[in-house]
């Protein structure tokens, strides 16, 4: 599901696309900086030697796209919300155990978690998923949610601050950002409108579905 829509190429760059690499210390700055070209990054389950296997600008999404069912790996994701002086921003701790992981392998994979804790930093929640289905900008904007009204950091006007919305105009302002620092214009320069389209096109995806399961709920 990595291909294009309609011509137009999947949004954000991952490194992997790229042919990039950067460290673990490099990757992890930029996703735990307030506004930076990545906002995702996971590693491989190796706590002594913890490697990047992948990182990207392209959010949920995209870091989806990339996930392995035959594989464990740990991450740190950046959600934000909104831009400029209105931004704000919570860090998720992934973990992921594929579900064709076996048993043994899912078990020392395991073990790597507390470990690795240590080597992302704080993180305001942690967030594990076996399958692609676990796994959505919904899910994700509904767990920050909950956490917002749990911490006591706000209880009024959530549903505004924290919406789809807000998500999204925060995503294109990251994309932006790692236009700048990877490039990616085709010959033409027609990247930012790439992927302002790009955007455009998640954002109706995305609420499809979330319309779908409230007809659903009705």
């Amino acid at each position: 599901s990595g291909g294009s829509r309609g011509g137009t190429p999947p949004a954000g760059m991952t490194l992997n696309d790229l042919g990039r690499t950067l460290t673990l210390r490099e990757a992890l700055g930029m996703v735990r900086s307030d506004v930076a070209p990545l906002n995702w990054v996971m590693v491989t389950a190796d706590p002594s030697f913890p490697e990047v296997v992948n990182a990207g600008s392209g959010s949920v999404p995209e870091m989806v796209r990339f996930l392995d069912d035959s594989q464990v790996f740990f991450g740190v994701l950046r959600m934000a919300f909104g831009r400029g002086p209105f931004r704000r921003c919570k860090w998720v701790f992934v973990h992921w155990s594929g579900e064709r992981v076996g048993a043994v392998k899912r078990g020392k994979a395991n073990a790597a978690d507390r470990p690795l804790r240590k080597v992302f930093g704080p993180t305001n929640m942690d967030f594990f998923a076996a399958t692609r289905e676990d796994i959505s900008v919904e899910i994700l904007i509904q767990k920050v949610k909950k956490f917002v009204v749990t911490d006591g950091e706000s209880s009024d006007d959530v549903d505004n601050l924290y919406s789809l919305d807000s998500f999204m105009e925060a995503l294109l302002e990251e994309k932006k950002a790692a236009e700048v620092e990877f490039g990616g214009k085709d010959e033409t320069g027609n990247a930012t409108a790439d992927l302002e389209a790009a955007t455009i096109a998640e954002t109706a995806a995305v609420e499809a579905v979330a319309a779908e399961a409230a007809a659903a709920a009705a």
